[in-house]
């Protein structure tokens, strides 16, 4: 199936006819036109005003066919090597101690909480015959645009 029938098949599904198709895509009439008439191809801009307009619509189907034309009608395939995908599961709890403290107080001992082994979604990856990695600072950006940065103590 070429691009432009599955433009046509998406006016289809939505229950629109080429002109209210294109002021919903926010192009010209005769864009369309041109399109579901097999004159022009459909430029990329085109594909990303149905994109943005329609987010249900999978952009692998309308830009090379593949899979199904709505997002999330199946599974995709499990990744390789049996690794866990990132969205299996659901995020694992910040440690109470962390939610419990005010802002300024993000000490070297809750911020080594939240990396510690015993948090099993955390596995610090240590390269061999490298000496060990040390936090040096974690800078924390907060939404009114200010941020603090916090520092462990050295060791003795």
């Amino acid at each position: 199936m070429e691009e432009r029938e599955r433009i046509i098949q998406i006016m289809e599904a939505k229950k629109l006819s080429p002109t209210k198709f294109a002021d919903e895509i926010g192009v010209q009439k005769a864009i369309i036109s041109h399109i579901t008439s097999n004159v022009n191809e459909a430029s990329k801009n085109v594909i990303k005003k149905i994109l943005q307009r329609y987010p249900d619509i999978s952009p692998d189907w309308l830009l090379l066919g593949v899979g199904e034309m709505r997002r999330g009608v199946h599974s995709p395939a499990p990744p390789p090597d049996g690794e866990p995908d990132l969205f299996d599961s659901p995020p694992s709890p910040v440690p109470s101690t962390a939610k419990i403290l005010p802002k300024k107080s993000q000490s070297p001992e809750v911020i080594s909480a939240l990396v510690s082994p015993q948090n099993p979604h955390t596995k610090p990856v240590m390269p061999s015959g490298k000496p060990e990695r040390k936090i040096e600072r974690i800078m924390i950006f907060y939404s009114d645009r200010t941020f603090e940065t916090c520092v462990p103590e050295k060791d003795s």
